[in-house]
């Protein structure tokens, strides 16, 4: 009996069930879904890590606007980098790239504006 449950498809692949096609496009989109995820803890973590320090290095150096970056970290950076972990725009990263995905996310896709017949 096994404890672990794993998302690999490589046994579909090996009994034909999958294509190659699809398998690789599993691997390729499994990939954009742990930068995303990577990219995602290390903001949290930096987000904590700032949380932690901002009052110790605000008595030390004097400086008033040191909870400005914690607050952008916490209430910006990470809330947009849950957006970008939808299937959706995975999808987008992983055909089109970061860039467009980012911009299909944001809805500023390009779209073909109409033609005007003359």
């Amino acid at each position: 009996m096994s404890f672990f449950s794993f998302r690999d498809n490589y046994e579909s692949f090996t009994r034909g069930a999958i294509s190659k096609k699809s398998y690789d496009y599993g691997n390729a989109r499994r990939m954009v879904t742990l930068r995303v995820s990577f990219i995602g803890w290390l903001c949290e973590l930096v987000g904590s890590v700032m949380s932690s320090l901002t009052p110790k290095l605000l008595f030390e150096s004097g400086f008033s606007h040191m909870y400005y970056s914690d607050s952008l970290i916490m209430f910006v950076i990470i809330p947009f980098v849950y957006l970008v972990n939808d299937e959706e725009v995975k999808g987008v990263i992983y055909d089109q790239g970061w860039y467009k995905g980012l911009r299909y996310m944001v809805g500023n896709a390009n779209k073909i504006a109409p033609q005007n017949s003359k």
